[in-house]
């Protein structure tokens, strides 16, 4: 199944899939560094060039399953360091972050959610840099050229994949997955999520019969309701409340792999994407936090979490047709999923009141002040 992208022209403010000038790169991306364009990220003994001191794994084994391409060489075309006609620089963009960033939507065939949230402001008066962090819904059955265009043209080295085993074992592991150039890392936010390790088989019933593992947050919400809670969707319960509460519930439950999806985000050599299903609620959380973390101001972060909903029904739509969420999705209507910006805040007003921050609750989870700098390099202008 292929989803086209329906969503019309891509609007003016749109990135031209180059982000501007070289101040508004990655660290790592072939527009930084070599005159030529040719740069060779890594070397044969690392694979990438920042990873051989990489930051302590939280646990050996579980979440973070990482496929590592080998070194590569990224060819791009030569260009001035203002960029081409018609793209956005940082210094240009950096003037608008004292009103309201424009959402930077990107329409490519077969994502319905992809965005950079570059742009955003600090709590400083400097702005989180284009072409460092993407976020979109799940990459299954991507077209070729849009693969191509996430790599060459958008910079992606790192896809971080938040769907659950028991997803992965139902949907597939992703496109990029022993890809040469990009390396894919997991990181499960379920701690009902199965316990087997790595890319799980569908186990078989009996006759041989395949017998799917339930979704966790189905396995969890039933628990909710023997012991005596209201069931997630019932409808006396705030949306807002009901949500905050659910990605607090994924920090609680699976705090080794948000400080590890951070972690893989602050090392990463050139742009990084995060997607779960739908790029909601878990990709909402992980960038959510990481934004905080490098200091963007809330109300900004809240905006993007909420700028989903423009294009929810195409997300919904592109997950009816999947086996794993059909069922899930029947009879939920569209103001039940929607993303409100209350939401995030409440979120984030739960971790200042708890912990004092993003930064507070990290500290309490490994989290050092290297970890913050390496972030702060990476997301930063």
């Amino acid at each position: 199944m292929v989803f086209r992208d329906r969503l019309g022209p891509r609007p003016d403010h749109l990135l031209e899939l180059r982000f501007g000038s070289r101040s508004g790169r990655a660290p790592g991306h072939p527009l930084r560094g070599s005159p030529h364009g040719t740069p060779t990220f890594g070397s044969e003994s690392t694979g990438f060039g920042r990873r051989s001191t990489p930051a302590p794994a939280v646990r050996p084994k579980g979440p973070g399953d990482s496929y590592s391409p080998g070194p590569f060489t990224c060819h791009t075309q030569g260009r001035s360091p203002g960029g081409p006609p018609g793209t956005t620089s940082v210094t240009a963009a950096r003037r608008k972050v004292e009103t309201v960033h424009e959402i930077r939507w990107i329409s490519l065939a077969g994502l319905a959610n992809l965005r950079d949230v570059g742009g955003l402001p600090t709590l400083d008066g400097a702005m989180i840099a284009p072409g460092r962090l993407l976020r979109s819904d799940n990459l299954q059955d991507l077209p070729a050229d849009t693969q191509a265009r996430l790599v060459d043209d958008l910079g992606v080295t790192d896809v971080i994949d938040l769907r659950t085993y028991v997803e992965i074992a139902r949907e597939g592991s992703g496109p990029f997955v022993g890809h040469e150039r990009v390396r894919t890392s997991h990181f499960t936010l379920y701690a009902d999520d199965t316990g087997q390790r790595g890319i799980p088989q569908l186990p078989d019933g009996p006759d041989d019969a395949p017998t799917d593992p339930e979704l966790p947050w189905v396995v969890k919400d039933r628990k909710a309701q023997a012991a005596g809670r209201p069931a997630f969707a019932d409808p006396e319960v705030d949306h807002d409340t009901r949500w905050s509460g659910h990605y607090l519930d994924y920090l609680r439950e699976r705090p080794d792999s948000v400080v590890g999806a951070l972690r893989t985000i602050s090392m990463a050599e050139g742009a990084v994407l995060v997607h779960c299903a739908a790029g909601k609620d878990r990709t909402g959380t992980i960038v959510g936090l990481a934004l905080a973390a490098a200091g963007a101001q809330p109300e900004a972060i809240a905006r993007d979490y909420a700028a989903t909903a423009e294009r929810l029904e195409a997300v919904l739509a592109r997950l009816r047709t999947s086996p794993a969420y059909a069922a899930q999705l029947a009879g939920q209507s569209l103001a039940q999923q929607t993303p409100r910006a209350e939401t995030m805040r409440t979120m984030l007003q739960a971790l200042q009141r708890r912990y004092g921050g993003a930064l507070g609750w990290l500290g309490q989870h490994g989290w050092t002040a290297s970890d913050t700098a390496a972030l702060h390099a990476k997301l930063r202008s």
